[in-house]
């Protein structure tokens, strides 16, 4: 009977794993076979063919650039030049500020990609989930010996310690918030008390910067409206009485004015002047009799203009030094140099502050003595914790060592055996847990890459500018005809700031070539990209570079020209151009076939692998990404993606996120 039970069960399990094989080979046949690639560092190549029409009147489009300062124009339109004639002159003193400006962008550029690439090296999370795992595979070494190894009564012993301690350490904790959390507290109060000694400066300090601000804005109201707010902080409270005292003042001085004016009027009408011409005595003495009383009251009045004025100077003398100071700091943020006028503005406001010095040194002497006490009671309670920690953590130790192989567990396995379980999944959850961190850690890599090798590209782009603004200085700004003609349209002028609109064309009398792209094709070309063009039947080249390119057309059409060299040409005829070029390198290209897009992104399939009741098995799995440039080939693309990632680029089946995949062999 018994062997007949065990050739049962063995026929059962040979049957499940015949079954378990068709249904493997089964579900293979029906799997799509893909094709599978990685990411490569690369260029593109992007190549437009045409045909172009020849014209007469060619025209050299001067490049112009923008941003940059016209300090002469030496050429006017109708004007006949020679080759190597003088167009016009950049503004040197600009150039070495705009280079200035990028070698500081430049630096900053360099210093990201330092931060980039330190920050790349760094796996602590990786080193955790690792140390993690190795731990989780302790305690269940140390729970699987506890099964044959404990007693139970040292066992609950210990248990009873661990347990006091714990709470010993729970109630340390406590305490140790309490008083680390009312020293921090005085610490607040330290703080709140100086900060209102400080506060006045901390507003002296915003309406200046508010000013500042007000400045770069260009708009009159807000300066005014900031200069208002300056002259009020300075006079604080008494700010309305200043102004009433002045205002009092000024119509004092108004009506010192008017009497004088009075006076003036008064004597003029009383007055002969020709009585002092009079022949008889006593109309010439009454004569000065009246010039004298008219002196006199003149003097008097004048007397009490300067006795206002003098009242109104003092008045106002801290008035202009304030209003002074103000339009210096205005001028120096002009100049961007605002430094020392800001400097100078601050302490004619903290000046005036009138700040208790006593007082706010006491404050800051107790906010210092207030965070050396919270510093000390913090290492003290950290003290206390630790130890009532490391007590806690003895008896954890202790319990995981308990041993005594004749005391029979018959009755404690279950709870043994709960703790075994409790080990394993943690040890499961410390695997996944490393798994997904080395994952982690491999997709921060490669994004770090793909940051460093766009901040590559910037470094590069930025570098090419300096050369460039450099071969401008070392030529002295200067500009010179590379043709012979006329000048055709010029809309410079001198001190002006190129905006990237402004034209200098010059007609050399000679003949172009007019061609048409398409927008989408022309985007990757700018002007003075070279182009070859066909000449004769006999596939006889010449290469010119594209002198303007025109905005699209309602169609999507772009026109651009190019110079033809000296020679026989029939205008209206036709000639073959193709306009080849090369991007810079890209970190991440992939096989333009590999992308796929719907109605939310654009986006890719990666083969991976994944568990299933069957085992391990290949998936497609969905990664959006972001194309950068592609030409008819390839696709540069920016994605979190890392060199063991199986880019899925070919199929014999469609397939979706989620289908089952298997790899074609070669």
């Amino acid at each position: 009977m018994e062997n007949k039970i065990k050739k049962l069960i063995i026929g059962f399990f040979v049957m499940m794993a015949v079954l378990t094989l068709l249904s493997r080979v089964a579900a293979s046949a029906m799997v799509p076979k893909v094709q599978v690639g990685g990411g490569e560092n690369k260029s593109l190549s992007y190549d437009i063919e045409g045909t172009g029409t020849i014209k007469e009147n060619a025209k050299k489009y001067m490049e112009l650039q923008s941003g940059y300062k016209i300090s002469k124009v030496s050429v006017k339109e109708g004007q006949q030049i020679d080759e190597k004639d003088l167009l016009f002159t950049y503004d040197l003193k600009q150039l070495e500020e705009k280079k200035s400006t990028l070698e500081m962008e430049l630096k900053k550029l360099q210093l990201s990609y330092q931060k980039a690439d330190l920050s790349g090296n760094n796996s602590n999370d990786t080193k955790k989930e690792a140390e993690a795992k190795a731990n989780a595979e302790e305690d269940l070494r140390l729970a699987t010996a506890m099964l044959g190894e404990m007693k139970t009564t040292v066992k609950n012993n210990k248990e009873e310690d661990y347990e006091a301690a714990k709470s010993e350490w729970e109630d340390t904790e406590a305490a140790s918030d309490a008083a680390i959390g009312a020293a921090d507290r005085t610490v607040n109060d330290a703080e709140l008390e100086l900060e209102e000694f400080t506060k006045p400066q901390q507003e002296a300090e915003t309406v200046i910067k508010d000013y500042k601000v007000a400045v770069t804005t260009a708009s009159e109201e807000l300066i005014q409206k900031a200069q208002t707010a300056i002259v009020e902080f300075y006079y604080g409270d008494g700010y309305a009485e200043h102004q009433k005292d002045v205002e009092e003042a000024q119509e004092k001085m108004n009506r010192a004015k008017e009497d004088l004016k009075d006076i003036n009027s008064k004597w003029d009408g009383a007055i002969n002047f020709w009585d002092q011409f009079s022949s008889e005595d006593s109309i010439k003495k009454a004569y000065k009799d009246q010039i004298q009383l008219r002196d006199a009251e003149i003097k008097s009045a004048n007397r009490i203009i300067a006795d206002i004025q003098e009242t109104i100077d003092e008045l106002t003398k801290e008035d202009l030094q304030l209003e002074d100071a103000i339009s210096y700091y205005r001028s120096c943020i002009l100049l961007e140099a605002p430094v020392s006028a800001y400097e100078a503005l601050y302490k004619l406001l903290y000046d005036n502050l009138k700040l208790d010095e006593v007082k706010m040194n006491t404050a800051k002497t107790m906010l210092s003595r207030a965070k050396e006490d919270f510093s000390q009671t913090e290492k003290d309670w950290d003290k206390k914790v630790d130890t009532a920690y490391d007590k806690v953590e003895k008896l954890k130790k202790e319990l995981s060592q308990i041993k005594d192989g004749s005391y029979d567990y018959q009755e404690d396995l279950k709870d043994i055996e709960s703790v075994l379980r409790n080990s394993e999944r943690e040890l499961k959850s410390a695997e996944l847990g490393l798994e997904n961190a080395e994952q982690t850690q491999k997709n921060n890599e490669e994004s770090i890459k793909i940051e460093l090798s766009s901040i590559e590209i910037d470094i590069q782009a930025k570098k090419k500018e300096i050369k460039q603004i450099q071969n401008i200085i070392d030529k002295n700004g200067e500009v010179t005809s590379p043709v012979s003609g006329v000048i055709l349209t010029s809309e410079l002028e001198e001190g002006i700031t190129l905006t990237g609109q402004e034209k200098l064309i010059i007609s050399t009398g000679g003949f172009e070539l007019s061609m048409m792209g398409n927008k989408e094709d022309m985007k990757n070309f700018s002007e003075g990209d070279k182009v070859d063009i066909k000449i004769t039947d006999n596939q006889e080249k010449i290469t010119s570079s594209i002198e303007n390119i025109e905005m699209p057309d309602a169609e999507g059409n772009v026109s651009f020209t190019a110079l033809l060299p000296e020679g026989e040409y029939k205008s209206g005829a036709v000639l073959e151009y193709e306009l080849l070029k090369s991007s810079e390198d890209y970190s991440m290209c992939i096989p333009i076939q590999a992308l796929r897009q719907d109605s939310k992104s654009t986006f890719i399939l990666l083969a991976k692998e994944s568990d299933s009741v069957l085992g391990k098995m290949l998936s497609a799995f969905r990664l959006d990404v972001k194309v950068i440039s592609q030409d008819a080939k390839t696709a540069a693309i920016e994605a979190s993606l890392s060199e063991e990632d199986m880019i899925i680029v070919g199929s014999n089946k469609n397939i979706a996120e989620g289908d089952r995949v298997q790899v074609e062999t070669q």
